[in-house]
């Protein structure tokens, strides 16, 4: 294939892959953080200064949800799923959403123990609001167990952890931490001058708060999500 003919291909590509984004209303940031791609390359392939690879152009085509063949000679129809994005074993969602896994081992909101990490399940949230909250691809829904921390969080209940988050905010909140490497769903509060970590349940009537080293309190992540099922 001649110079002037790789170039065309380049910019055939390009355009079409911005047609498809802008299509979807999406930005290229958005689309890059999907990916796990950098921003700039992304932006150099629509303008048809770069050429992807094959891992990419798998990516892009099941992301776009045309085929590769189309994707490669920048032009063809959108699939039916066009507006779906893949998530785990085979599940899609509409693009406006996120798939966050939901792991099967409960963690304690008692005495701690080992969650088991295998996924359970995924569930959507709107893309625009948890990426306001941090990095969706660093995010886990775990399963309480226990009434250490009834009334807020009750046994069963579902937390999402942003585990972008695992480092001691003097402003405490509720979080996912590991003592002596169980996972417990506590309340903390961070002082930093005595250099200390208070781990709090909300049932304070059957279960007194502990003070820990904070080297000795591993941050799993903030909980900034929770849902609940209604008893039938």
């Amino acid at each position: 294939m001649s110079s002037e003919n790789i170039s065309k291909t380049k910019k055939d590509l390009g355009r079409f892959l911005r047609s498809l984004r802008k299509g979807k209303g999406l930005k290229i940031q958005e689309v890059a953080s999907d990916l796990s791609v950098s921003q700039g390359f992304l932006s150099e392939v629509e303008t048809g200064k770069k050429y992807p690879g094959g891992e990419i152009i798998r990516s892009l085509s099941r992301y776009y949800g045309v085929s590769a063949d189309d994707l490669l000679a920048g032009k063809g129809p959108m699939r039916r799923d066009s507006s779906l994005t893949p998530g785990e074993n085979g599940d899609t969602f509409p693009l406006e959403f996120v798939s966050i896994p939901c792991v099967r081992g409960e963690v304690s909101a008692g005495a701690g123990r080992i969650p088991d990490e295998t996924i359970e399940m995924r569930i959507a949230f709107r893309r625009d609001w948890i990426q306001r909250k941090g990095d969706p691809r660093n995010m886990s829904i775990i399963r309480v167990q226990g009434d250490s921390m009834e009334p807020t969080l009750f046994s069963g209940d579902l937390v999402l952890v942003d585990h972008n988050h695992n480092f001691l905010d003097p402003s405490g909140g509720i979080y996912a931490v590991a003592v002596n490497d169980h996972i417990m769903v506590k309340r903390i509060q961070f002082f930093p001058r005595q250099n200390r970590v208070k781990i709090i349940s909300d049932n304070a009537v059957r279960y007194e708060a502990e003070e820990h080293p904070a080297d000795d309190v591993n941050i799993n992540g903030k909980v900034i999500w929770f849902g609940r099922e209604l008893e039938r």
